[in-house]
């Protein structure tokens, strides 16, 4: 008596899952995608810093003269190249020389073209005791002119 088998007359199923070649394409799909987006969002990351630290700046020659108007009193801002910092400084109502308002704040993302120094005046003027009334900052190749006017109106030129 001979046996057949009856199993090997069904017709077989695919198995689940991807071949060898299927994930080494979907691989090499991923990588190039990676390999071309990487340096785009670095490159969008940079100039968002950048425009970060030109806002920052302009916000801070700000606030240095609402502070002027608000207290009554002569206060300073000044730049740091070396450090990419500024500092605020307040006069005394009585006079006398400027002393430091709190620890030098860093701005980053920027670096600042020279020292500069603005005053402003409680009366809302502002005037450059070092440096003038415009200040660059650069990044790269990327530059921005901050300049302000003697009456406290900030612009930035591209």
């Amino acid at each position: 008596m001979r046996l057949y088998r009856l199993d090997c007359l069904r017709p077989t199923r695919p198995t689940a899952g991807f071949s060898v070649v299927e994930v080494a394409l979907i691989t090499t799909v991923i990588l190039i995608m990676a390999a071309v987006s990487v340096p785009l969002v670095q490159g969008v990351m940079r100039d968002y810093r950048f425009r970060n630290a030109v806002s920052a700046t302009v916000a801070a020659i700000q606030g240095t003269r609402f502070q002027a108007i608000m207290r009554g009193a002569p206060h300073a801002i000044e730049f740091d190249p070396a450090t990419s910092t500024y500092q605020l400084y307040r006069q005394p109502v009585a006079g006398g020389a400027f002393v430091p308002v709190g620890n030098p704040l860093p701005i980053q993302g920027a670096v600042f073209s020279a020292r500069t120094r603005l005053v402003c005046q409680p009366n809302g003027m502002v005037a450059a005791a070092v440096g003038s009334l415009s200040l660059e900052l650069t990044h790269g190749d990327a530059s921005k002119q901050i300049i302000v006017s003697r009456f406290g109106n900030v612009h930035v030129e591209p």
